[in-house]
C-alpha cells in the first residue's frame, strides 16, 4: 500500500480500514468469510485514492437518526420523552466543525458534557463506551472528509497539518491512525473483538456495507 504522506492519503487508509471492516462484518452476518482481506483492502484503497470510489452521503446517517429516535447516540440509553437529551456537534464547533444538522446527533446530558470539545474517537475510547460503533466511526469520518476538503487539507503534507493549533482542527489527526489491519480498532485490542461487537450490537442497521 501507498506510503501514508498527505492528509488525502490518510483518509483514503482510515476509509478503506472501515469499508473493509463493514464488509468483513456484514458477509460474517450471512456466515461467510471475506475472501482475500490483503488483496480486497489494497484494491478498495486504490479506488479511494484514484477518486473511483468516494464517502457516501450524509443520507444514511440521516435515515439512522431518524431509525434510532429519542435515544442518546453514543451511550444508547432510551429517552422516550425526550427530555434528558441535547443537541450534539460530533465535531465541535468551537473547534471549527459545521453547525448543521449532518454534524448534529442526540446525546444525554451526561455523555455530553464528557465529551465537551474532545474529538469523538478519542474520547470514546478513553469512556465507558470504549469500542465506538462502526456508524458512529462512519459519521465522523464523513464529516473529517467533507471538513478537509472544504479548507482545503486534503494535498496537505502530514508533517504540516499536525502543526496546525488544536482549536482549528475539530478532530485529532491521531484519530485517523487507528487501526493496522482490517478494522479501525486500539491498537492493544485484537480486532476479532472489535468485529464482533459490532455483530452482537442490536443497533447495527442491517445496510452496514454501504460506506
Amino acid at each position: 500500500m501507498k506510503k501514508v504522506k498527505t492528509v488525502h492519503d490518510l483518509l483514503c487508509k482510515a476509509y478503506t480500514d472501515l469499508s473493509v471492516a463493514d464488509t468483513r462484518i456484514d458477509k460474517e452476518r450471512a456466515g461467510k468469510k471475506l475472501k482475500n482481506p490483503v488483496g480486497y483492502r489494497e484494491s478498495t484503497f486504490g479506488e479511494y485514492f484514484r477518486g473511483e470510489r468516494k464517502p457516501a452521503p450524509l443520507m444514511k446517517e440521516e435515515r439512522e437518526k431518524m431509525r434510532k429516535g429519542q435515544m442518546c447516540h453514543y451511550c444508547e440509553k432510551p429517552f422516550p420523552s425526550g427530555k434528558g437529551l441535547t443537541a450534539e456537534h460530533i465535531l465541535p464547533t468551537d473547534r471549527g466543525g459545521p453547525d448543521r444538522p449532518g454534524n448534529i446527533i442526540w446525546a444525554c446530558q451526561s455523555c455530553n458534557s464528557s465529551k465537551l470539545n474532545k474529538d469523538f474517537i478519542a474520547w470514546a475510547l478513553g469512556s465507558d463506551m470504549g469500542f465506538p460503533p462502526i456508524g458512529l466511526i462512519r459519521h465522523y469520518l464523513k464529516l473529517v472528509w467533507e471538513f478537509c476538503g472544504q479548507n482545503g487539507l486534503m494535498e496537505k503534507d502530514l508533517a504540516e497539518v499536525e502543526k496546525l493549533p488544536a482549536d482549528e482542527i475539530p478532530f485529532d489527526w491521531d484519530s485517523l491512525k487507528l487501526g493496522s489491519s482490517a478494522c479501525p480498532y486500539p491498537a492493544n485490542v485484537h480486532r476479532r473483538q472489535w468485529v464482533n461487537k459490532q455483530l452482537t450490537s442490536n443497533t447495527q442497521a442491517a445496510d452496514a456495507s454501504a460506506c
